[in-house]
């Protein structure tokens, strides 16, 4: 029952080993200025995750600058934080190219949120030409969230990868979990739900047709509730328990926007219950959220719109995934 990872075909946790002179299991390359806090909480957790592990960090354990590349190749595994700047630093290119020298398993880790640049301007506009290939062509990159659920997705994608590149485990598929985690709770409904789709609301749909797709018991619709005489603050969209509000970078613009935001005020005001999705893919409409604090008329905001917290939607099969659960959460799903 304690929350470290474990092997799904052992129960058990992974054996972690060292090749002859190794010293470290991980190494955490990385830009301080885009990447030291991410990075100090990948080692916390990864630490209580998998006990016995070995990860170098520069802030706990550097003794001398001039001896990165004797670091990295008494490491097994080479984590590069991909951020702002990181191909930029002398340092991190020092370990860059002694990584790729070394012929040493990388694995890499972007957070899509707080990296400071975009993967793809990371990748063409700062690695270097001679770097760029070694380093990047045919590697998945692990997005980093700052979300809880999230980090643990991300945290065991990055461990599978750390146990791929060991000794013990080349060659071997390795699906880790974590005793309790949501990703692997099977959850259904106790009652109907459907999910409103408001056709004011730009992606609302196209993201309720992946949830129903998800969610076999989710209903949706797209029938916005039918209009009322003035002093009749009923608000039911035919078929529907719930309003879904997928917030992206267009959410609120133009005359759709304004739509939606009076949607909202007669569904806030009749108690109607809405769930609020927040987009994180940068690459499909997302932004960060601060941006709705300047689009969302200020009624709505002073009215506590945001009080409640919007559910993250993020990239990558396994971290939606998660999105799915926590919004059925939401909704009322149960173990």
């Amino acid at each position: 029952r304690l929350p470290i990872m474990k092997l799904r075909a052992t129960k058990s946790p992974p054996e972690l080993t060292l090749p002859k002179g190794g010293i470290w299991h991980l190494f955490l390359s990385h830009i301080w200025g885009s990447g030291q806090d991410q990075c100090a909480t990948i080692k916390r957790q990864l630490t209580l995750l998998l006990s016995g592990i070995r990860i170098f960090l520069d802030v706990d354990d550097l003794k001398d600058i001039g001896a990165l590349e004797t670091y990295v190749e008494q490491t097994t595994v080479i984590m590069i934080f991909v951020s702002k700047g990181y191909f930029k630093s002398k340092n991190c290119l020092r370990e860059a190219r002694c990584t790729v020298a070394k012929q040493k398993p990388i694995t890499l880790v972007h957070d899509p949120v707080r990296g400071g640049a975009k993967l793809d301007f990371i990748v063409t506009e700062e690695c270097p030409d001679e770097l760029r290939g070694a380093i990047f062509d045919g590697r998945s990159i692990i997005e980093w969230h700052r979300i809880k659920d999230f980090q643990l997705v991300s945290l065991k994608l990055l461990a599978e990868q750390l146990l791929l590149g060991s000794p013990v485990y080349t060659s071997v598929r390795l699906p880790l979990y974590v005793p309790g985690e949501l990703a692997r709770q099977r959850l259904s409904f106790p009652s109907t739900v459907a999910l409103y789709a408001s056709p004011n609301n730009p992606g609302a749909a196209a993201v309720a047709a992946r949830l129903r797709e998800a969610m076999a018991s989710l209903g949706v619709t797209e029938t916005p509730a039918p209009a009322t005489e003035d002093g009749d603050s009923r608000y039911d969209p035919p078929g529907a328990t719930h309003m879904l509000l997928y917030l992206c970078h267009e959410t609120y613009l133009g005359t759709k926007g304004e739509a939606l935001a009076e949607e909202l005020r007669r569904a806030r005001e009749a108690e109607f219950p809405i769930v609020m999705l927040h987009e994180n893919d940068m690459d499909n409409g997302g932004c960060e959220f601060g941006r709705f604090f300047e689009t969302t008329p200020q009624d709505l905001i002073n009215g506590g719109l945001y009080d409640e917290l919007a559910e993250l939607f993020v990239s990558g099969t396994t971290h939606r995934k998660l999105s799915h659960a926590q919004l059925a959460k939401k909704l009322g799903a149960e173990a």
